[in-house]
Order: structure tokens, then C-alpha cells, then sequence
């Protein structure tokens, strides 16, 4: 009996043990602040604002930022990033320019469609006081201040990617500083405008914090230049696995350094080699479950790729946007990765015989992404010649729009 009421007895400990543990952790999560439970519930990711330079652009040396008498400015920084501040270490004393590499990171919840920075530059002045800078160049403001897209990593506001410096300067605002930055997190280590972070952990497209389009189940590779391509076809057009792998091959013919520009505000261009050493472009087509006479995959399957109505979309007219746009057709959480395709029935075009190819090649994301193409131009339509020379063989017809 005694034992029995021992267990017993254990057993009610524990029991409200856990109920104790329960309410204290229910009470300290309601004394959180509203952000700081938010980002402990909802995944993250880490992202990183670099100031790579700081430089006076009014005179600071005995004035302007600094009295008479103080020498060159003491740069600092204080960086907001979605709403949480860090003060900067102070940069080489009494410099008018600085190249500090601060570097500030902040989690934001994948659940957040964006968020701000805000930059304000300080001089350090042990005697008089410290003062804030001009960083910005709109008109009465000294901040400077952008917001960041979660999943591209471009920013918009009082600067525009991709540039990444401002300086202000503006009558009656503080003494005028520029300030240089980066924000990391965002990395393409193979130039093929998908982000490393996406052909590593995949694409949640809408922020709700579910994996719309799952690249590494895909094949991609953030090593190695990867191109996706969603091919549709209208009825009794669709696509042969011969075709479709010529398409394959052409592209693998392709140089390592092909369709990239490593940084579009370097100039000249540096071109960015795969950084697995490999030469080509792995190009993924998807059309879904589609099958041949031997019941082999037409192209690759994943999770796209349908017929669709005959219609004429020549000189991709609006028939074909209307067709692209249908949410039946093209996921549109699949835009940021995926092009869109048709094979499509004969073109009405005096100019083409019918079975000929028409392509219109923009040949890479880098491109959508803003990238200029520059010397890359030659290079692409040798590229863009001989896919079509596979292609008119084989007598593909074959629209390609971003």
C-alpha cells in the first residue's frame, strides 16, 4: 500500500510540475515585447548591413562635423535594422574617410514580406558633444533610410538598388557624409540570379512560411549555373524527350562563365566562372508528368508543365500573357525562378515556314535582376545560335518569354 502511495504521490508531482513550468513559460512569453515573440515563433533569416565606407563630403577637419580645434572627424554608425539599433564601434580616429567594415545583423521572421534600415552616421566628440551627419540625399532628412525586400535583397527608398552609396548634402541639413554599405544574406556564388539561401533551402514565395518552390528537390545547385524553364504546349503540340534533352545538351555546351555578370557596379564587368569549375548551364524542363511511346519523361518532372488551348501567340501577343497569367497554367510563386515557355501550333508569320523555331531569348535572370549585359551580348547570341541550330533540326516550336 505504501508503495502504491508513494507512486502515487510522484506521480502528482510531476503532473503539477509541468503545469507549473507550463504557466510560468505562458506568463513570460506575454511579458515579451510583440517583436520579440514574433521572431522567437516564426523562422528566420539572418541578414547583415556592412558599411563599407564612410567619407566627409563638407569640409570636417576643425569644422563642419568637427569645431575648430577638433581635428578630422570620429566616424561611428548606428544601424536600425527592422527596428532593432546597434551602435558601431568607432572607426580610425581623426580620418575624413573611413573604410570600417561594420558589420550589423538582425533575424527577420520569414514570414515578413520586407524590412527597413535606417543608417545614421555620428562624429565622436568627447568635449562638445557628438554629432550627426548628413547621410541621406533627400531634402530634410539625415538618415539614411530604404527598405529591403525579404526574398530578392533589393531596397528601395532614399536609394534604389543597386546602388550602395548615398550622400547627403542638402541646404540646412546636417554636415554632408557619403556612406557605402552591402547587405549580405542575399549571395549568388554562381551568377545565375537564383540565391544561394534558394537553391539551398528552396523559395517561400509569400512569406507565410511554407517552401513554395523546393529547388533542392529540383536539382539546383548554387554552385554550378542553373536555369528553370516551365514548358507548356498547346493541344497535339506537345514536346519530344528528343528535343527537349538537344535543348539540354546545348546549353551544357555553354562556357563556365556564360549568361552572368558578377556585379553590376564594377566596371569593366567580371564575369563569374561556376564555382565548381564545371563548364555549362544545367537547364531544367519542366514538363511535368508529360511521357513519350516508351512511357520515359519527356522532360524533367517538377510539378509544372500542361497543354493549354490552341490559340495564335505569334510575336508574343497578348494570347501568350493571357495564357502565362493563368494561375492554372503558371504558378505565379514560381516567378522569381522559373521562365515560361509554349510549344506552340505553326505561326502565322509569312517569314517562317512552318515547323521553324521561333525564340526569343533574354538569356538570363541576371538581366531581369537589372544586371546590364554589356560584353555579354556576343557571347549570348552565339549561345542563343546554337541552341537554335539543335532546335531548327529538330523542328521545335519553341516561345520563351521571362
Amino acid at each position: 500500500m505504501d508503495n502504491k502511495y508513494n507512486n502515487w504521490l510522484m506521480s502528482l508531482r510531476q503532473v503539477a510540475t509541468g503545469l507549473i513550468v507550463s504557466l510560468l513559460l505562458l506568463v513570460w512569453s506575454f511579458l515579451l515585447p510583440p517583436f520579440v515573440r514574433e521572431a522567437i515563433a516564426a523562422p528566420t533569416t539572418l541578414v547583415t548591413v556592412t558599411i563599407t565606407k564612410v567619407k566627409c563630403i563638407d569640409d570636417c577637419r576643425n569644422t563642419g562635423l568637427e569645431a575648430a580645434g577638433q581635428s578630422a572627424a570620429d566616424f561611428y554608425g548606428k544601424i536600425d535594422i527592422n527596428g532593432v539599433v546597434t551602435q558601431t564601434p568607432r572607426g580610425e580616429e581623426d580620418n575624413p574617410e573611413i573604410t570600417p567594415n561594420w558589420n550589423v545583423q538582425a533575424n527577420i521572421p520569414t514570414n515578413q514580406s520586407s524590412f527597413p534600415v535606417s543608417i545614421q552616421i555620428w562624429d565622436h566628440d568627447s568635449t562638445s558633444g557628438d554629432d550627426l551627419g548628413d547621410a541621406s540625399p533627400v531634402p530634410g532628412k539625415n538618415n539614411l533610410d530604404f527598405t529591403v525586400d525579404r526574398l530578392t535583397g533589393k531596397w528601395s527608398g532614399d536609394i534604389t538598388w543597386p546602388q550602395k552609396c548615398a550622400q547627403g548634402g542638402n541646404p540646412g541639413d546636417e554636415p554632408a557624409v557619403e556612406v557605402c554599405f552591402e547587405v549580405g544574406g542575399y549571395e549568388d556564388t554562381d551568377g545565375d540570379g537564383l540565391l544561394d539561401d534558394w537553391e539551398k533551402n528552396g523559395l517561400d514565395a509569400d512569406s507565410d512560411g511554407l517552401i513554395d518552390v523546393k529547388l533542392p528537390a529540383m536539382g539546383a545547385n548554387p554552385l554550378h549555373k542553373d536555369i528553370f524553364l516551365e514548358l507548356d504546349w498547346m493541344t497535339t503540340q506537345a514536346p519530344t524527350r528528343q528535343a527537349i534533352q538537344a535543348m539540354k545538351a546545348a546549353f551544357a555546351d555553354a562556357p563556365k562563365n556564360a549568361g552572368n555578370i558578377s556585379n553590376p557596379t564594377v566596371q569593366p564587368p567580371v564575369n563569374i566562372d561556376n564555382p565548381d569549375g564545371q563548364p555549362g548551364i544545367n537547364l531544367w524542363v519542366d514538363t511535368g508528368n508529360l511521357r513519350d511511346a516508351n512511357n520515359l519523361l519527356v522532360g524533367d518532372n517538377l510539378g509544372g508543365g500542361n497543354a493549354v488551348p490552341i490559340s495564335n501567340i505569334s510575336g508574343l501577343t497578348s494570347n501568350f500573357y493571357a495564357v502565362k497569367q493563368n494561375p492554372n497554367n503558371f504558378d505565379p510563386k514560381r516567378s522569381l525562378v522559373f521562365h515560361y515557355a509554349l510549344s506552340a501550333a505553326n505561326p502565322t508569320i509569312q517569314a517562317l515556314r512552318p515547323g521553324m523555331v521561333i525564340l526569343q531569348l533574354r538569356l538570363t535572370t541576371l538581366l531581369k535582376l537589372g544586371y546590364p549585359m554589356n560584353g555579354q551580348i556576343e557571347q549570348s547570341l552565339l549561345l542563343a545560335e546554337l541552341v537554335l541550330d539543335k532546335l531548327r533540326r529538330l523542328r521545335l516550336m519553341l516561345l520563351i518569354s521571362l
